[in-house]
């Protein structure tokens, strides 16, 4: 009987291992697309703003640029094409929805943590069957992700 016990807070501490290391890894992973997310937005939003002023700028009455007029609608072109080609790799590989879905599931993992932590504080009676849940649980959460990744990269 004590053996079992011991074997299933084995097992229970195996898998608060497992949890924080993957915790660690979709924070990252988090963090990473949340920032380049708000990058490429910041970048589309200045270049349609540089491209606007381009196009609108009156370069006639300021002398000392008038050499800019002929080049202004070729700047503003090449403005216009970037801002589709980087909308183009936002759209592709939606940082945004990889940084909810990291998020979510970090979340999840955390919540999963908390509750063994609750189930294991000061209960001296472990069941392996309370343990196994758990596993199941820390199985359908990466489920979980690898669907959504799947689905947001399909």
């Amino acid at each position: 009987m004590e053996q079992k016990k011991e074997e299933s807070k084995k097992k229970a501490e195996f898998l608060k291992k497992q949890i924080a290391e993957r915790i660690q890894g979709f924070t990252k992973r988090r963090n990473d697309n949340k920032y380049k997310a708000r990058n490429f937005h910041v970048l589309i939003t200045v270049l349609g703003a540089f491209s606007t002023i381009v196009l609108g700028f009156d370069f006639i009455n300021l002398k000392s640029l008038s050499f800019f007029e002929d080049q202004a609608k070729n700047l503003a072109l090449i403005i216009s094409a970037l801002i589709t080609v980087v909308s183009a790799y936002n759209t592709f590989f939606d940082h945004k929805g990889l940084w909810v879905n990291y998020t979510s599931i970090r979340n999840s993992l955390y919540n999963l943590d908390f509750e063994i932590d609750y189930y294991l504080e000061g209960n001296e009676d472990i069941r392996e069957g309370k343990i196994e849940e758990f596993k199941e649980r820390y199985n359908e959460i990466l489920d979980l992700a690898n669907h959504k990744w799947t689905k947001l990269r399909g």
